[in-house]
């Protein structure tokens, strides 16, 4: 196998939310911690919530399972009957793509939460429940093509967040 410099996985935020009411809720504050983690709180109504991603990982190694951080979320009230959930999609499918070669080579991988796996759109959180609810993430089972080219390796991650 060729040596890999480096892999990358930029995790970036996109943060959709929808109340049971009529109007979207729309957040009443984004904090970053430097590059570690992006915190997204909502207080709209009766709802008061808060979610921590990471806001980037890097991976040493491609060897054994890695470290992604760590997802929470802060409920301190829902409406009646709404669920708090937290899904994630990856842009490439939960494939690394090297950067010098325009997507020719890739590196499989599964994310994990507290070690269950986490599929296309899948749930990270779901709760209805009044609580602190941190979960450890995980990139492993890494399954790179036959053949890789030096360089960094991305994908992007997009949490959504939504109660209803």
């Amino acid at each position: 196998m060729k040596k890999i410099l480096s892999c990358v996985m930029a995790l970036s935020i996109a943060v959709c939310a929808a109340m049971s009411a009529s109007a979207a809720a729309t957040p009443t504050e984004v904090t970053s911690a430097g590059n570690a983690t992006q915190k997204i709180t909502f207080n709209n109504g009766n709802a008061a919530y808060s979610v921590t991603i990471p806001a980037d990982v890097t991976l040493a190694n491609i060897s054994a399972s890695q470290s992604a951080g760590e997802i929470n979320a802060e409920v301190t009230a829902l409406d009646h009957g709404a669920t708090l959930k937290v899904t994630v999609t990856s842009q490439n499918n939960f494939n690394l793509f090297c950067a010098a070669e325009s997507g020719q080579h890739k590196i499989g991988y599964k994310l994990k939460a507290d070690s269950e796996e986490i599929t296309q759109g899948g749930e990270v959180i779901s709760t209805t429940e009044t609580l602190s609810a941190p979960k450890a993430l995980t990139i492993d089972e890494f399954k790179p093509d036959a053949t890789l080219c030096a360089g960094d390796y991305a994908d992007i991650l997009t949490f959504a967040v939504s109660a209803d």
